[in-house]
């Protein structure tokens, strides 16, 4: 398998070491009150607008692409050496058709507001309430702008108090604890049924 002309092949690559800096805070809890901007950032270039509506299922099934994403992310962090270049090589396989734009689209406005509103339903409008102001909030300035998104300082002032809260309430949870669900995804992504139990070992084994 050739991998893209300027980049390096998947077992040239080393995984996170376990218990550094990537392992200790990329899967922090918090790190999932951003899976709106996550989403929002992945079809804001006009570029990448264009390649997810070709080739992704992002517009109709939000949920599942998200999951994809963040289950592949945290293969590649806490899966270990053996599993992040399975995951990358599997990665490339995906993406070696999709060269070049035929025809690029006047870009279109993400539907920002319907779509922390749209994922977050399920839970109740208070949930989406505060999605989009995490969304929005932690945004660019500059790309707020540009995608027509209102903020007032007292928005800047209730997004300041949910910090503080979440703040708080992370330092009542241990540092491990924190990252469990990150955790949990990789040993199902890794362990779960359809793996190979020969290529099974311990998260964030170095092979």
């Amino acid at each position: 398998m050739d991998a893209p002309q300027g980049a390096r092949s998947p077992s040239a690559v080393r995984a996170p070491l376990r218990g550094g800096t990537a392992w200790r805070h990329f899967g922090d809890f918090r790190n999932f009150l951003l899976v709106p901007q996550l989403l929002l950032l992945q079809v804001a270039h006009p570029v990448v607008g264009t390649g997810v509506e070709d080739h992704s299922d992002f517009r109709t099934r939000p949920w599942q692409r998200l999951w994809r994403t963040v289950a592949s992310l945290h293969t590649v962090i806490y899966g270990g050496q053996a599993a992040a270049t399975a995951e990358g090589e599997r990665l490339l396989r995906v993406h070696i058709p999709m060269k070049g734009l035929a025809e690029l689209r006047h870009p279109r406005k993400p539907p920002v507001r319907l779509l922390p509103g749209f994922l977050w339903r399920p839970v109740g409008a208070r949930a989406a309430h505060y999605a989009m102001l995490v969304t929005v909030g932690t945004l660019p300035p500059v790309l707020r702008e540009r995608l027509g998104l209102g903020w007032t300082p007292g928005d800047e002032r209730s997004l300041r108090r949910l910090v503080r809260l979440v703040r708080f309430l992370m330092k009542l949870v241990p540092p491990p604890l924190r990252i469990a669900g990150a955790l949990a995804i990789a040993y199902w992504n890794t362990h779960g049924p359809g793996t190979d139990p020969r290529t099974r070992r311990p998260l964030g084994a170095p092979g």
